[in-house]
C-alpha cells in the first residue's frame, strides 16, 4: 500500500511548492521570519505563522530556505531543526541548512507535508525506516525511504 500513497504524496508535495512559489511570485509577498534570540536562525514557527495568513483549507504552502531555523525544544529557546509544521495549520517549512545529504531533501519536505495536509503526527510505532518517524531532536532520514505499513494505511485512509 505504501508503495501507491507515495508517489501521490511526492507528486502533491511538488505541486503544493509549485503553487506556494507561484502565489508568493504573484503576490509580491514576503514572509515576516525575525531570527531568534542569537540572531543567526530564523524561527520556524514564526514563519509558519505568517505564511499561514496566506494558505485556505484547500492548498498547502511549503517554504523551503537554505538558512538556519529553530524552535524552543527540550528547554532551549533556539533548537535548530530541519523542518516545522504546526497542525492544523496549511503552512510549513523546510531547510536544507542542516540536510546532510541533499538526495533526503525530498524526505524532509515530505515528512513536514505529511503532517501539514493530513494533520499526521507521527509514526505511532516509532519505526526507523518510516518517513513519519519522531526525529527527537537527531533527525537522520538516510535509512527512510517510505511509510511503513501502519502510516501507510492511516493516510491512504483518510481519503
Amino acid at each position: 500500500m505504501s508503495r501507491r500513497v507515495l508517489p501521490f504524496i511526492v507528486g502533491s508535495v511538488f505541486l503544493a511548492v509549485l503553487l506556494a512559489v507561484a502565489f508568493l511570485l504573484w503576490s509580491g509577498s514576503q514572509v515576516d521570519c525575525p531570527t531568534g534570540d542569537a540572531g543567526t536562525r530564523y524561527r520556524a514557527d514564526k514563519i509558519i505563522n505568517s505564511l499561514a495568513k496566506n494558505a485556505n483549507g484547500q492548498h498547502v504552502i511549503i517554504a523551503l530556505t537554505h538558512k538556519d531555523i529553530s524552535v524552543s525544544y527540550k528547554g532551549k529557546p533556539d533548537w535548530g531543526v530541519l523542518g516545522l509544521s504546526l497542525i492544523p495549520k496549511k503552512a510549513c517549512v523546510v531547510s536544507t541548512f542542516r540536510v546532510r545529504n541533499r538526495k533526503d531533501l525530498w524526505k524532509v519536505v515530505s515528512h513536514e507535508f505529511i503532517h501539514t495536509c493530513f494533520e499526521y503526527q507521527h509514526c505511532p510505532d516509532d519505526n526507523p525506516k518510516c518517513l513519519m518517524k519522531d526525529a527527537k531532536g537527531h533527525a537522520d532520514f538516510s535509512n527512510k525511504s517510505t511509510l511503513c505499513e501502519k502510516c501507510s494505511k492511516r493516510i491512504f485512509d483518510h481519503f
